[in-house]
């Protein structure tokens, strides 16, 4: 069995996703980016990075590949979609920060020596990410949801 592929969306509001659910949504991309999103496979690990906080967010796992023949809404701003079912949706407070987590990343030798080449590793969007790496960011999002909120008045 094929292990997952992990992808980073960088997001600049995050949209709501109820991760209680279970039920599948269909998840957009720009047209520049059709050729990426062909290689979204279902299994795969979508890791949501908000970009204006510099966090992530949430989780998602493709449950449908891209579908080449189907035709794009007219003037849709993001035509070409997976689908996937939310695991993982973290509030602003519980976020896992990139800065907290960066020195156990693959490339952090990179960006440590030129910090703007960080926008490379999350752009364009999906990026597709070494197994390490996304199971790395998948793990602190996950702890996240097991600890207090740190907004929590308990």
């Amino acid at each position: 069995m094929k292990k997952p592929n992990y992808w980073v969306t960088a997001e600049v509001e995050p949209g709501d996703w109820d991760s209680s659910d279970h039920k599948s949504y269909p998840y957009g991309f720009t047209r520049p980016n059709k050729a990426r999103v062909q290689r979204l496979k279902k299994g795969d690990y979508i890791l949501r990075y908000w970009k204006g906080h510099h966090t992530f967010v949430g989780m998602l796992k493709v449950v449908k590949s891209f579908d080449p023949k189907a035709s794009p809404k007219k003037g849709s701003r993001f035509p070409w979609k997976v689908k996937c079912v939310c695991l993982v949706t973290l509030g602003e407070a519980d976020a896992v920060s990139i800065h907290d987590i960066k020195h156990q990343l693959t490339f952090y030798g990179r960006i440590k020596k030129s910090p703007t080449t960080l926008g490379n590793y999350l752009m364009p969007s999906p990026r597709d990410w070494p197994k390490p790496d996304g199971r790395k960011v998948a793990m602190a999002i996950q702890k996240a949801v097991s600890k207090p909120s740190r907004t929590s008045n308990s």
